[in-house]
């Protein structure tokens, strides 16, 4: 009877504890079609207190750790202010055709949401927001890329 309350006990701490922390996930991963072959895919993670940025090529079996920094709360903060979560799923540049420009898969969780957009080669100013958020963190030469607001995206 001890060890099932102990048990019992020690599940209901955890659970506890895991309730109070803060969750917050961001993840983008984005690469250029042209470019893709050389310079490969960049992942960009943030959790709830580091920053990590990775690159994979294809022609290695290993992702390359780049930068892994840790981020303090207030710059947290700042990109968890920045609501993604009523953006649609899609947003497709018919300007550019489906194997040339920038891709750009981004994930979102906290604790309540979970949010998933793709934008190929498409502005957005939220999007725009957050990645001139995240990169007053990275170095000049592993800044996040976007497409300015002057990308034409309104072709039929």
């Amino acid at each position: 009877m001890k060890i099932i309350l102990v048990t019992f006990l020690s599940l209901f701490l955890i659970n506890n504890n895991y309730q109070k922390k803060e969750c917050y996930f961001l993840n983008i991963t984005t690469f250029n079609h042209a470019q893709k072959a050389y310079e490969g895919t960049f992942i960009y993670m943030v959790t709830d207190d580091h920053l990590v940025i990775t690159n994979t090529k294809e022609s290695r079996f290993r992702d390359d750790v780049l930068l892994f920094k840790k981020l303090d709360k207030k710059s947290i903060e700042k990109l968890k202010k920045i609501n993604l979560y009523n953006l649609e799923n899609n947003y497709f540049n018919k300007c550019i055709l489906t194997t040339s420009g920038n891709e750009y898969f981004i994930n979102i969780e906290d604790k309540i949401n979970e949010k998933e957009i793709h934008l190929h080669h498409f502005y957005n100013p939220k999007i725009a927001e957050l990645i001139t958020e995240l990169n007053k963190h990275i170095p000049k030469k592993l800044k996040l890329e976007y497409v300015s607001s002057a990308t034409k995206q309104d072709c039929n």
